[in-house]
């Protein structure tokens, strides 16, 4: 297969930093805390616990900062997009006004971090803007700036931002206050800082479970346990549910990135995000003349051919900044909630309010993630926060709303055209590609043939709650469209909520398993 021309598959976040080498666990533990995920939320709240006199371990199954956290576009904004006006009428003002104040903390706060602990992480104030390229959106801007100022937030209505971007923008929403930096940087130092005052990190220890018996344990892919009086699951999607029923509320979503060699003068003069179909996220990284530019959503497993939207960015690149030169490429997940609010708070107040949860960040986790490790911090060390309720997983917006059904509907329709699709027998791959065929023992299996004529068997069947996976062909792995597991085309789990590998042809049928509710 001939490789795309679109610079290396990779985040260009990775080219500055190093490898980090933290151990594994080795053996049984027993801690007061125990964070599960080593991403913005379970390093930015690490940190936040280090002089807590709490003894603390953070688990990682992988590296950490490598996953969303690594993947994303890094801005520091206000603007999730069309959020104020929406919530003045579903929510209230009062609830609009705390999701304002709680995302300005936190962005608050990452900035006075870099200064107090002077980290080198790239960080500019930039503008941000929400803009739009059709006559009939500016109504849409117009309104949000309304929400802004009913909020007491400073906006302008600007129509005449060509010089900044360099499209046909009718409108543009622009809010000062933002930054753009560079996460990966940032979240290494706070590491360090957590590690200096006595915290404990270990990666590549996967928790596969946690039990709920005299005090809580959780068990490592090793075998090794992890006894906490408290625990937060701060590991994107979360691996344990608690009877929250979190896999009815999180809605999978990819998104894709390239960065592009710009001219100095092509530089776009902010953060900018369209509100238009597509959607187009822009920023600049002016320490690497290159432009980063991300889009192309669309609901983990529904996309038949997902590698034409690395072309299409490519194209967009081309087509607004006059580049051909890709230098990275890169895909990412996220999961929207269906009021558009992260899920922030105890897992399931109803059974154990020592178990904490952050997850549902609706592709806005820089602000998102580091509130969540704000609030949390509140609650585990003073019992309360100001924004507990507004966050709170469990509150009606989560479970209600056109999106909430949508999503349900779309989980039992991908459920069930999975376990009632005709496959053909004895399909045989190409090299570089994969097929789903149904072999000998009647089960149905993906078969994927690398460059070097290599087959990899496994069994489709998701672990998790028994989906059927389908093939993802731009990042070569088989995804959940159910709840977005996602694994390596080998069968290793590469994103949650499953824990468990897929079997190999011959090693027997996946089982279920329902330790994760």
């Amino acid at each position: 297969m001939k490789k795309r021309s679109i610079g290396e598959d990779k985040p260009i976040y990775l080219e500055d930093t190093s490898k980090t080498h933290y151990p594994s666990l080795e053996k049984d533990l027993e801690v007061d805390i125990a964070i599960v995920g080593g991403g913005i939320v379970g390093v930015t709240l690490a940190y936040l616990l280090k002089e807590s006199n709490k003894n603390i371990a953070l688990l990682e199954a992988e590296r950490i900062v490598m996953g969303m956290s690594l993947k994303t576009t890094a801005k520091l904004t206000l603007q999730h997009n069309l959020i104020y006006n929406e919530l003045l009428h579903t929510k209230s003002p009062g609830k609009a006004k705390e999701y304002a104040e709680a995302n300005l903390r936190a962005i608050k706060f990452v900035k006075n971090t870099i200064d107090i602990e002077k980290i080198e992480c790239d960080l500019r104030e930039v503008a941000s803007y929400l803009y739009t390229i059709n006559e009939d959106s500016i109504r849409k801007l117009e309104d949000e700036e309304k929400a802004y100022r009913r909020l007491g937030l400073q906006a302008t209505l600007e129509t005449n931002v060509e010089d900044l971007l360099s499209l046909p923008i009718k409108a543009a929403l622009k809010w000062v206050g933002g930054s753009v930096f560079n996460a990966r940087k940032y979240l290494l130092k706070l590491a360090e800082r957590f590690i200096d005052e006595g915290g404990k990190i270990y990666e590549q220890t996967r928790v596969k479970r946690i039990e709920e018996v005299e005090g809580f344990y959780l068990e490592t892919e090793q075998g090794k346990k992890v006894y906490a009086k408290k625990i937060v699951i701060a590991s994107h999607y979360p691996m344990y549910d608690g009877m929250g029923f979190y896999f009815t509320k999180l809605n999978p979503q990819r998104v894709y990135a390239i960065t592009a060699k710009v001219n100095p003068g092509d530089m776009p003069q902010g953060a900018f995000i369209s509100i238009d179909q597509p959607t187009w996220s822009i920023r600049p990284m002016y320490e690497k003349n290159v432009v980063l530019i991300a889009g192309g959503h669309h609901r983990v497993g529904d996309d038949l051919n997902e590698s034409r939207h690395y072309e299409e960015l490519k194209q967009f690149a081309q087509d607004v900044f006059k580049t051909k030169e890709i230098t990275h490429h890169w895909s990412t997940q996220d999961y929207d909630t269906p009021d558009h609010m992260p899920l922030i708070g105890f897992l399931n107040s109803s059974r154990n309010q020592d178990i904490y949860v952050a997850t549902g960040f609706n592709k806005w986790g820089m602000s998102g993630g580091t509130n969540a490790a704000l609030v949390l911090k509140e609650m585990i060390t003073t019992g309360h926060s100001p924004y507990q309720d507004l966050f709170n997983p469990l509150r009606i917006g989560s479970y209600t709303g056109s999106e909430f059904i949508k999503h349900n509907i779309d989980v039992a329709k991908n459920y069930l055209k999975g376990k009632l699709k005709s496959v053909p027998k004895d399909l045989h791959p190409n090299k570089g590609e994969a097929v789903v065929t149904r072999l000998e023992d009647g089960n149905t299996y993906g078969i994927y043939v690398d460059e070097e004529s290599t087959a990899y068997i496994v069994d489709l069947t998701c672990p998790h709650m028994g989906c059927e996976l389908r093939w993802n062909s731009a990042e070569k792995s088989w995804d959940c469209p159910c709840h977005g597991s996602r694994y390596a085309f080998n069968g290793e789990v590469l994103e949650g909520p499953s824990t468990y590998n897929l079997h190999s042809y011959k090693e027997g049928k996946n089982e279920i398993h329902p330790n994760v509710l």
